[in-house]
C-alpha cells in the first residue's frame, strides 16, 4: 500500500486543489496497450497461402482447427502493439491529439500566468487562448453528441446508448431487480414500478442539466 499527494494547479478554479491519493491493492500502474491489425498485409498474406491441406482434409474438425491455427497466426503477424503514455491517452472519444495539445497549451499558459501575474501580455494572450480553446471544447463536444444522435436513427436501443452517454448517465448497478421485487402487497409493487417510469424522464432531463451545468464550469 503507497500514498500519493499532489497539488494540481488548473484554470477551473484560482486556488490549487490538493488531493491524496492511496492504492492499497495493486503495486504498479496499468499501462495501456493499443493493437493495430494492418488489413492491406494480412489479405495479401491470406491471397498467398495454401490451403490445399485444409481443403483435401475430410475430418472437419481437423480443418477447422487448421484454419483457425492459420489464422490465428496471420493475424498474430500483422499486428502490432505499442504501449500508450498517460500524457498520450485520450479519455474522451470526441477529444482529437490535436484538441488535447490545445488544452495543454491553455494549462500550460495558465500555470505561467500564476507564476508571474503582473505579466499583461501573458495574461491576455492567455484569456483569449482560453476563450477560444473553450469555444472549440463546446462545437466539437456538441457535433459530436448531434452525430451520436443521427447514427442511432430509429434504433431505439442505440437512441438510448447515445443519451446515456452524452448525459453521463452511469450504468445500473442493480438492473431491473429492484422493479421487480415483490413488496408487501401488489397494490404496493404496481406503485413502485409506476413510480419508476413517472420519474425516470425528469430525472434524465436534470442529469442532462447538471452535466451541461459540470461541462461550462468546467470551461471557463
Amino acid at each position: 500500500m503507497y500514498a500519493v499527494t499532489l497539488v494540481i494547479q488548473s484554470s477551473v478554479t484560482d486556488h490549487n486543489a490538493v488531493l491524496v491519493a492511496i492504492d492499497s491493492k495493486s503495486k504498479h500502474r496499468a499501462i495501456k496497450i493499443i493493437s493495430k491489425l494492418n488489413y492491406d498485409e494480412l489479405e495479401r498474406h491470406l491471397l498467398d497461402c495454401d490451403f490445399s491441406s485444409i481443403l483435401t482434409t475430410k475430418d472437419p474438425n481437423i480443418a477447422a482447427d487448421r484454419l483457425v491455427d492459420a489464422l490465428g497466426k496471420a493475424i498474430t503477424s500483422h499486428t502490432t502493439s505499442t504501449s500508450v503514455a498517460r500524457r498520450q491517452k485520450i479519455e474522451k472519444p470526441w477529444i482529437t491529439p490535436g484538441l488535447l495539445r490545445s488544452i495543454r497549451d491553455r494549462d500550460s499558459m495558465h500555470k505561467r500566468l500564476r507564476i508571474t501575474p503582473d505579466n499583461e501580455i501573458l495574461k491576455i494572450t492567455y484569456l483569449r487562448y482560453r476563450n477560444y480553446c473553450n469555444k472549440l471544447l463546446k462545437k466539437i463536444k456538441g457535433s459530436y453528441d448531434t452525430q451520436l444522435i443521427r447514427d442511432a436513427g430509429t434504433n431505439s436501443k442505440q437512441l438510448w446508448k447515445a443519451i446515456k452517454e452524452i448525459s453521463n448517465t452511469p450504468k445500473s448497478q442493480n438492473g431491473n431487480q429492484a422493479l421487480l421485487a415483490c413488496q408487501a402487497t401488489p397494490k404496493e409493487s404496481v406503485h413502485c414500478v409506476n413510480l419508476h417510469f413517472s420519474n425516470v424522464g425528469k430525472q434524465l432531463a436534470e442529469a442532462v442539466l447538471n452535466q451541461n451545468s459540470h461541462n461550462a464550469h468546467l470551461s471557463k
